[in-house]
């Protein structure tokens, strides 16, 4: 039988709209009127705080205050919850399982599982917290080549190590022998040749439907994701990461 393995917490709950809606009244007289609506648009989830409906700086001066995070948190929870709630085929596991944040997959099978999204909020340490979308997709020749070259430099390089500490020689041949192994093992399995099976194009079937949907709701494109300084403008104070599987 297949297990998922993630962390649960039940630790802190994400708030109730109510509840965040009495705490944004208490600000009236703090915030300017486009901030207020910005703020209850979020509560609201007309949009997703992900996406760019205030500059980048005004978002770094909002995401000093513990109140934007919480309703940072409660926007990206609620929304892909709302997102999702109508594909009954996938698990999503959240605050009702005891996990702070949200963590969705589809089983395939007892032995096959496809991840899709996973939120870790992370309210104590004065962060938003984490997002990561999961890609499976089949690797091309110009990656597999990468990494066979990294694999074979690698063991060429543990293969002329030398080492004046005669004293734990042993140890130190143990080391290498058990290294070159390990790197030895993963250029035979870089090398075979490889097959997609119907369970591996099912497996890319789904994941890149729903990284399209996931992204498409923050506002993000696969090529967002490989830039940082595009991510970090986007939300302070929140990750965003690309998990790639490959088959």
């Amino acid at each position: 039988m297949l297990s998922v393995h993630r962390t649960y917490y039940n630790n802190y709950k994400v708030e109730d709209k109510e509840v965040l809606k009495n705490i944004l009244k208490r600000y009236e007289d703090t915030f300017n009127k486009p901030t207020l609506e910005y703020l209850n648009s979020l509560i609201e989830l007309e949009f997703s705080v992900v996406k760019d409906n205030i500059s980048s700086i005004k978002k770094e001066n909002l995401i000093e205050l513990e109140l934007y995070r919480r309703i940072a948190i409660y926007n990206i929870y609620n929304r892909v919850l709302n997102l999702l709630k109508s594909h009954e085929c996938l698990d999503i596991n959240s605050n009702s399982a005891g996990y702070e944040g949200v963590y969705v997959f589809k089983k395939i099978n007892q032995d096959n599982i496809v991840e899709l999204f996973n939120f870790d909020y992370d309210i104590n340490r004065n962060r938003v917290g984490e997002i990561e979308f999961f890609e499976t997709r089949e690797e091309t020749e110009e990656e597999r080549n990468t990494k066979i070259n990294y694999v074979k430099g690698a063991i060429e390089r543990i293969s002329h190590e030398t080492s004046h500490d005669d004293k734990n020689i042993e140890d130190i041949q143990l080391d290498r022998k058990r290294r070159l192994e390990h790197y030895k093992g993963m250029l035979s399995e870089l090398e075979k040749d490889k097959v997609l099976t119907d369970i591996d194009r099912l497996k890319i079937e789904i994941s890149k439907y729903y990284l399209e949907l996931l992204l498409n709701e923050f506002g993000l494109t696969k090529e967002d994701l490989k830039d940082d300084k595009v991510l970090v403008k986007r939300m302070p104070r929140l990750t965003i990461k690309d998990n790639i599987k490959y088959l």
